[in-house]
């Protein structure tokens, strides 16, 4: 669907054509919508309409378009320059002055009126010489008789010279969030205030890093010469030496079970001493 604020279908209120039906001087409805649409350069003398206008920014200018319910049920709409700080004049100016805030626009009977010339100096409307308008609130409330066209219920309308009307603008693109990397090893992290109340700051890992592994040769094992061991020749045995005054037999019966150091046995325990006399 083609969203069409200057095709075939007009609905602008005729306050400067005589010539062609619908014109009228003054306007009485009920507002029914208010929105910004692109302007457009002035293209007189040809049935189509002007180029968009853009801002040397390359952002588009905007003009306000208000529709009303007239007491018959039509749709009349008006669009007019945006007014601000700077500028105190104009009707945007004025309806602002009137219901305060344009968002109270909606739901207002406002009466519009202008004058066939500028009623101070009675030089015709043109370039340097910008159209008058007087407004107040009306009495009564006006319904359509018909639905109210898509193309008037949105908040934005840019141009769209492939079909001379308009299209709805897009929707502000979200901020994409860059992914932030670790601290490196040794830098000092520090949320924002946000965060910090948000949350408790969390330890963050430091980057291990690792060395690059060598590649390991394989180990050949040297053969290990063995060193001759020197022979152990037995040592004969030894044989305790033969007291004196052992009988040999019996000497030679003790060495055979392995008795050394054979001493001849005395007698330690005797009572006799040489000390003591015989009785």
């Amino acid at each position: 669907m083609s969203l069409n604020p200057n095709g075939a279908t007009s609905y602008n209120w005729n306050y400067s054509k005589p010539d062609r039906d619908g014109y009228s001087l003054e306007l009485i409805g009920t507002v029914v919508s208010a929105q910004e649409v692109q302007a457009r350069h002035y293209n007189p003398g040809s049935n189509q309409p002007g180029a968009p206008r853009f801002w040397p920014d390359g952002n588009p200018v905007f003009n306000m378009r208000v529709g009303f319910a007239t007491p018959d049920g039509s749709l009349k709409t008006i669009t007019f320059m945006r007014g601000g700080s700077k500028r105190k004049s104009g009707l945007h100016w004025q309806l602002y002055e009137l219901v305060g805030n344009m968002d109270n626009l909606i739901g207002k009977t406002i009466h519009l009126w202008t004058w066939p010339a500028n009623p101070e100096t009675g030089q015709p409307w043109g370039q340097g010489n910008p159209r008058l308008f007087g407004c107040e609130l009306a009495d009564g409330h006006f319904e359509l008789a018909s639905p109210l066209p898509d193309e008037y219920k949105v908040e934005r309308l840019l141009c769209n010279d492939a079909v001379h009307g308009g299209q709805p603008t897009p929707p502000a693109p979200q901020q994409m969030q860059t992914p932030q990397a670790p601290p490196m090893y040794g830098q000092f992290y520090a949320p924002s205030t946000a965060q910090q109340f948000q949350q408790p700051m969390q330890y963050q890992q430091p980057i291990q890093y690792q060395q690059p592994m060598m590649q390991q040769q394989p180990m050949v094992q040297q053969p290990v010469m063995q060193q001759p061991q020197p022979a152990i020749q037995a040592m004969p045995p030894q044989t305790a030496p033969m007291p004196q005054g052992m009988d040999p037999a019996v000497a030679a019966a003790m060495q055979s079970v392995g008795a050394v150091n054979v001493q001849p046995a005395g007698d330690p325990y005797s009572i006799y001493d040489d000390d003591i006399p015989f009785a």
